[in-house]
């Protein structure tokens, strides 16, 4: 079997494109698990947020560049699969990015000061 006549360029070129999320994900996965101890919170914020940001890119890519071509290929393409999963996928990877981002909120208070014993109240 020829892997040459097999390779598909626009798959790695969507790959490559999505390459920055997904490092931004498994780097996101690694400073949660270093961090769990100190911020359980956040850090399982991060963690779900980022492996649903990876998730949900790594579906479309295989959704779109091998899935579909394939199904097309047959002649059988579900459609209310395809509306399914090309609908719903934003809303995964929007939830990921909410996430992410109610982790930076989460912890976080406002540092009162210590009333001082010669300050009047």
């Amino acid at each position: 079997m020829n892997f040459a006549n097999e390779f598909d360029a626009d798959l790695l070129h969507a790959v490559i494109r999505n390459m920055p999320l997904f490092l931004a994900c498994v780097a996101g996965v690694v400073l949660a698990l270093a961090f769990f101890r100190r911020q359980r919170l956040a850090a399982a914020l991060v963690l779900t947020g980022a492996v649903l940001l990876f998730v949900g890119q790594a579906v479309n890519i295989y959704w779109e560049h091998i899935f579909i071509p394939e199904m097309a290929a047959q002649g059988a393409v579900p459609e209310a699969l395809d509306t399914a999963v090309l609908y719903g996928l934003p809303y995964v990877i929007a939830l990921g990015l909410a996430l992410v981002f109610a982790a930076v909120f989460v912890g976080r208070h406002e540092e009162r000061r210590r009333p001082h014993f010669l300050d009047e109240e």
